[in-house]
């Protein structure tokens, strides 16, 4: 939908790849601080605070039809969706357990990229991509305040790696190449 929302912003294709640019830098730069909110604070709860911020970006960016506010409300969306994506990966693991259901969660995050893909521009409207997003985040915010409580969770650790630690070079460049 980019042509739609370049045509209704008044702006460049380029102007508009910054909304997907805000969106997946912040989503990237909440994956160890997101872990560590849950390991404090349980998955679900980040999940629901994640899908909860993604709704509120999602939707503040069709009350007005600017295009540096849809960036910074892109941005807002990137941190529920980095906040949610770790929070599900954490409750997936701490509910089913197995390589098998990560590898699930993990094919059905990328998979609702490619229908979005696929599905959006159908629409023909410069609205569809925020409300659909703000749609599944609310969808998911009731899936996950039906699904089952996690397990007791272990205490975090004493001594977390800081960013200065640079056995997570390894990590963060794996991470990256992932994108």
């Amino acid at each position: 939908a980019a042509g739609i929302l370049a045509d209704a912003y008044g702006v460049s294709l380029a102007v508009i790849g910054l909304l997907t640019t805000g969106l997946f830098l912040t989503h990237a730069l909440l994956q160890v601080p997101a872990g560590r909110l849950c390991d404090r604070f349980g998955p679900r709860l980040v999940g629901t605070a994640g899908l909860a911020v993604t709704a509120l970006g999602s939707t503040l960016a069709l009350a007005w039809r600017d295009a540096g506010f849809a960036v910074a409300m892109r941005v807002l969306a990137g941190v529920g969706t980095g906040l949610s994506f770790v929070a599900g990966s954490d409750y997936v693991r701490s509910t089913a357990g197995t390589a098998f259901a990560q590898g699930l969660y993990g094919a059905a995050s990328m998979a609702g990229g490619g229908l979005a893909l696929a599905l959006i521009p159908q629409f023909d409207s410069w609205r569809a991509p925020f409300v659909s997003a703000a749609a599944v985040a609310c969808a998911g915010a009731v899936a996950l305040s039906l699904s089952p409580r996690t397990g007791r969770r272990l205490p975090a650790a004493v001594r977390l790696p800081r960013l200065s630690d640079r056995r997570l070079l390894r990590l963060a460049a794996m991470h990256s190449a992932s994108f």
